[in-house]
């Protein structure tokens, strides 16, 4: 990046540009989803017991919530998401 440039969130079609429309879809179905609090409390409860039990949610968490806050598990895996 330029040092003299500016950085502008006033164009969302820009910022976005990198991003499928199923990748920005599914962004906006979390978000939404986020919206009902009492869906974001029963998840909060629930999740922690699930994985001590052992139930199969890991790979639901990784494909939701982790891939869209989460950069990467690694430094090398550190990679915007498509």
């Amino acid at each position: 990046m330029n040092p003299g440039s500016r950085i502008s969130f006033d164009n969302t079609e820009n910022a976005f540009a990198y991003k499928s429309d199923k990748s920005l879809k599914k962004a906006q179905f979390l978000f939404a989803s986020m919206g009902y609090s009492a869906l974001v409390q029963i998840g909060t409860r629930i999740t922690p017991w699930a994985i001590k039990i052992g139930l199969p949610v890991k790979g639901l968490i990784r494909a939701t919530l982790f891939e869209q806050f989460v950069g990467g598990e690694t430094l090398q895996g550190n990679r915007p998401s498509s």
